[in-house]
């Protein structure tokens, strides 16, 4: 839309009317860009004063409006190499805007314009032509790195840049995912807001139909907007490694309490994979990462029952499921009797729950330092019977299960001092 006149536009214009003057002479001191190509039309923008206008009467409203009609240039001496500047826009007394045809050598060259009044402003040294656009983009690729382990399965989270440099403009940003059989996947990268320099993020997901050992190419190009466009990129290959996959774990079940030392062994391991139970993380950290083939940690904490694993590492993930079992560890009850011959020997029975084929019962202070039941038979569920063994005084009752856990009956049972 153009702009209405202002009142120092009207005011000017009355008082050079009046008086007979001739019309100020235009100023120029800004010419921008100050630098760049010239291979294509460049939109500029021309900065001073006294830039007065054509008008043209709007029979509607009876209003003058400014027009830039009248108003010519050129960038380049008069024998020398010039182009010309067209299409101008008025934009204040202070600011036009023009089109400056394309073609100008490398070089610094003054401006000159000519308002629609013959007055002519020049600006020497105003620009500064780089000839045509003959450089390159340049892209890099900041993640993946070259030496990053990719695997059949995985995503590899990638972050690049794309520049053509203060003057240039990018015009396109491609990548492409390679196989061994040709491009697998690919995508552009948004151009806006800063055609000049691009950041690109996204997640490139490795199909789980490649093979171990196959080759996988990232290759990102990028394309500018010179007349002969300039194209540049980055490339990185990889071989994969063997693919993400849990083949054991041991043991499978643990007690609720946690603390069950667990080890898990497969393939694609990497540094920073991360063991889980359920939504739970493997302790500590998700666990201690030994090879591309072992992590090894103690089960967390859980409520009872079956729990798939997630194995999480910098690239993906695989799930094994129902994979652990948490149960509840031994419970105990009591002992009858509670107490025994100090020869040993004595039948008892104990007490409980969750007594299984893997439970032992020991009697003394400490459980390191305990003696085992002699002759254990495992009745049911919630009894256990075997001959307590020789001692002296009084002692605690302890029902261990190797990968769920121990509970304890403090000073229950006592060998009676022989008469």
């Amino acid at each position: 839309m153009p702009r209405l006149v202002g009142a120092r536009v009207a005011m000017l214009l009355a008082s050079i009317a009046g008086c007979g003057d001739r019309p100020p002479t235009p100023r120029l001191d800004k010419f921008a860009p100050e630098v760049g190509y010239s291979d294509l039309p460049l939109r500029v923008i021309l900065t001073g004063a006294d830039f007065l206008p054509s008008w043209e009467l709007d029979t509607a409203s009876g209003l003058r409006e400014a027009r830039a009609v009248g108003f010519t240039g050129r960038v380049g001496g008069a024998d020398g190499p010039a182009v010309v500047l067209k299409t101008f826009g008025w934009r204040g007394l202070d600011e036009l805007s023009a089109l400056m045809e394309p073609g100008l050598p490398a070089g610094t060259y003054p401006v000159k314009i000519r308002d629609p009044r013959g007055a002519e402003a020049v600006l020497e040294a105003g620009f500064t032509s780089l000839g045509p656009d003959l450089q390159p983009p340049v892209v890099f690729i900041e993640t993946p790195s070259a030496n990053t382990g990719l695997a059949p399965g995985s995503t590899a989270a990638v972050r690049l840049f794309a520049s053509d440099g203060e003057q240039g403009r990018l015009a396109s940003v491609r990548w492409e995912g390679i196989g061994p059989d040709g491009t697998i996947s690919s995508g552009e990268c948004p151009i806006s807001p800063a055609p000049e320099l691009v950041l690109c993020q996204f997640d490139l997901e490795i199909p789980l139909w490649l093979n171990d050992g196959d080759p996988f190419v990232l290759r990102v190009t990028a394309t500018d907007s010179a007349r002969a466009a300039n194209r540049g990129g980055q490339t990185l290959s990889f071989r994969l490694q063997p693919r993400l996959r849990i083949e054991r774990i041991a043991p499978t079940r643990g007690g609720t309490p946690g603390g069950t030392d667990v080890l898990v062994t497969g393939t694609g391991f990497l540094p920073g994979s991360r063991v889980f139970f359920g939504d739970v993380a493997m302790i500590p950290d998700g666990g201690i990462f030994i090879d591309d083939h072992t992590i090894s940690g103690r089960a967390p904490e859980h409520a009872a029952g079956p729990v798939s694993m997630t194995l999480k590492t910098p690239f993906g993930q695989t799930t094994w499921t129902n994979a652990f079992e948490f149960q509840s560890p031994p419970s105990l009850q009591g002992i009858e009797p509670d107490t025994g011959d100090a020869a040993g020997g004595t039948v008892v029975t104990i007490r409980g729950s969750f007594f299984s084929a893997a439970t032992r019962i020991y009697f003394g202070h400490s459980l390191s330092a305990a003696v085992a039941l002699g002759e254990p038979a495992l009745v049911g569920p919630d009894e256990i019977r075997g001959a307590a063994p020789p001692g002296r005084g009084r002692t605690s009752v302890w029902a261990f299960d190797p990968e769920l856990g121990y509970s304890r009956l403090e000073d229950v049972f006592a060998w009676p001092a022989p008469p």
